[in-house]
């Protein structure tokens, strides 16, 4: 049956397999947020954002064939595949041998909050931990610094960068 269907429908197919795990994430959130204290929403949160930032890098890591620390460049190679770069419009703005730079141009969980009129979300501790998960996974060297993020007042260019 996949072998029938041509690459741009391949292509959207997997793009909107990562909405739908995205959406039904924002769906989780909110149902935790709303029927927990609010401390006990975060910390499951942060499993869930950690195991997901591990469990993508995994299967990315064993499709790709990286070697178990392939450093900047087997990094690069598996974001270019994830959610981060399928789905938000991700770029790779700046990579050297030993640091890569990464903007999100569309964030479709911020976009969506803006959308039903909340505020943006800081999101600084869910995101280092579900990135400095996949990194690590993707080689244990690796570490994770957020640049820029929400909450901010421009959000026409760039939601983040890492």
């Amino acid at each position: 049956m996949v072998r029938e269907v041509s690459r741009e429908r391949l292509e959207e197919l997997l793009k909107n397999t990562f909405l739908l795990l995205t959406h039904l994430s924002g769906i989780w959130r909110t149902a935790v947020e709303e029927g927990c204290r609010a401390d006990l929403a975060q910390r499951v949160r942060l499993d869930v954002d950690r195991e997901f930032g591990a469990f993508q890098a995994r299967k990315l890591k064993k499709m790709l064939g990286l070697a178990p620390y392939p450093g900047i460049p087997g990094l690069v190679e598996a974001l270019r595949l994830s959610h981060w770069f399928v789905l938000e419009d991700a770029r790779v703005i700046r990579q050297t041998v030993t640091s890569v730079a990464l903007q999100i141009l569309d964030c479709s969980f911020q976009v969506a909050r803006l959308r039903a009129g909340e505020e943006q979300y800081p999101c600084e501790e869910t995101g280092t931990v579900a990135r400095s998960a996949f990194c690590k996974t993707i080689d244990p060297r690796i570490s994770v610094h957020r640049l820029l993020g929400p909450p901010h007042k421009d959000v026409s260019h760039i939601w983040c960068e890492w």
